[in-house]
């Protein structure tokens, strides 16, 4: 949606076609000791937020998560032969240092994972669909949660995750809060909980936390603009 709304023209092509739409990010910096032999930046970022997700989806520990043993490697090393089994043992170890020290410890430590244990039910990897109606348009909405969290009390929490290997531009941030916003927005229009918060957890290089950062009337003006391009 970012892009969408930003370049209507410059986008419309490569939407249609599937592309996809990417924005403006930082180089790597030089002094990062990962040494992307067989996965580049983008890879390595997709490969780490997977472990995340995987872990989460099994139901690690706290315990077992902190001491980030022979458990937790496993999980690591399963992912990473989905995504290239051919990798050295020399970059595996550096890429798991980095998930260690720079990904999991500040997970361990985040709202997220504390939002986690309270959760009275977490789903990963959630799609969320939908369409929304501007000025008798109806534009189709597709995406993936990494995690949807509900509360004992009913809340709802839709959470992003992000692994970063440089520090995000405002462009990047701003397209990251867009996108939770939109899953927001949708949740909110199917009624299906009493409140529904947004965040992106940025895990990595660059540690941030940002919510409920986009209002609904946000999303709608956006959407307007998707409506009359």
């Amino acid at each position: 949606m970012y892009a969408l709304t930003e370049d209507p023209e410059g986008t419309a092509c490569d939407h249609l076609l599937d592309n996809a739409l990417h924005t403006a990010t930082n180089d790597v910096p030089d002094d990062l000791s990962l040494p992307f032999d067989q996965l580049g930046p983008d890879d390595v970022g997709t490969c780490l937020h997977d472990v995340l997700t995987t872990l989460v989806e099994r139901e690690m520990t706290t315990e077992t998560l902190r001491a980030c043993g022979s458990v937790v490697r496993a999980v690591f090393d399963e992912v990473v032969d989905d995504h290239a089994s051919r990798v050295s043992d020399g970059e595996r170890d550096g890429l798991f240092k980095f998930f260690q020290t720079e990904v999991l410890a500040a997970f361990l430590d985040s709202a997220l994972w504390s939002r986690i244990q309270q959760a009275e039910s977490i789903t990963v990897e959630q799609p969320v669909d939908g369409l929304a109606t501007v000025d008798d348009v109806e534009i189709e909405l597709h995406g993936t949660a990494d995690f949807v969290i509900e509360m004992p009390a009913g809340e709802r929490h839709v959470t992003d995750v992000k692994i970063t290997l440089s520090e995000q531009t405002a462009e990047t941030r701003r397209r990251y809060e867009l996108q939770v916003a939109a899953y927001a927005y949708l949740f909110e229009q199917q009624g299906r909980s009493k409140t529904v918060h947004q965040s992106v957890e940025a895990f990595g290089v660059d540690r941030a936390t940002v919510e409920d950062s986009a209002s609904p009337s946000t999303i709608e003006e956006r959407l307007q603009i998707l409506s009359e391009s």
